[in-house]
């Protein structure tokens, strides 16, 4: 999957001031933060120790796992607010 980021010419200037490889930041950034999440994922949904575990190991666990996605997990969070504050009325 390939994703954008429309920067202006003044934001561009800016990122290049402190990194010469744009590109190659965005992708170490996204890595990394893909290797947080799966271990944050393995810790709190299954017994298994993350930290013993390579990444392709930590991918090919994930994918076996039934999660919901952050944007799923809001929804049931606000429906649950909703449902409280209706029932306190």
């Amino acid at each position: 999957m390939i994703f954008e980021v429309n920067l202006s010419e003044n934001e561009l200037k800016v990122l290049r001031y402190d990194i010469v490889d744009i590109q190659e930041w965005l992708t170490n950034f996204v890595k990394t933060k893909i290797r947080v999440i799966a271990n944050q994922i393995i810790w709190e949904k299954t017994d298994r120790r993350p930290d013993k575990m390579t990444d392709e190991e930590k991918l090919e666990l994930i994918k076996t796992l039934n999660i919901e996605t952050a944007e799923e997990r809001n929804k049931k969070f606000e429906e649950e607010i909703i449902k409280g504050i209706s029932t306190q009325g």
